[in-house]
């Protein structure tokens, strides 16, 4: 059986151990990403399930990548 893979995107490193922790906990696989600017090339290339996104991230912030992976997510 597949468990779901969640991507966290979180700058604030000790938030994100946080939230790996939960989701390995419950038996889900967690990815974690502390750049916006990685996260849609990361989604292009790599099966997800979940994304727990941040708003405010160095580079690119949450609501910006909200609007890009949709579109991508729409264009497949």
């Amino acid at each position: 059986m597949k468990h779901p893979t969640i991507l966290i995107v979180e700058d604030e490193r000790h938030i994100a151990e946080v939230l790996i922790a939960y989701c390995l906990q419950q038996g889900y696989h967690a990815h974690h990403l502390d750049n916006g600017a990685l996260v849609v090339d990361y989604i292009k290339q790599n099966p997800i399930d979940l994304v727990l996104l941040d708003l405010m991230l160095p580079e690119v912030d949450g609501i910006t990548l909200c609007k890009q992976i949709r579109v991508f997510l729409t264009s497949q």
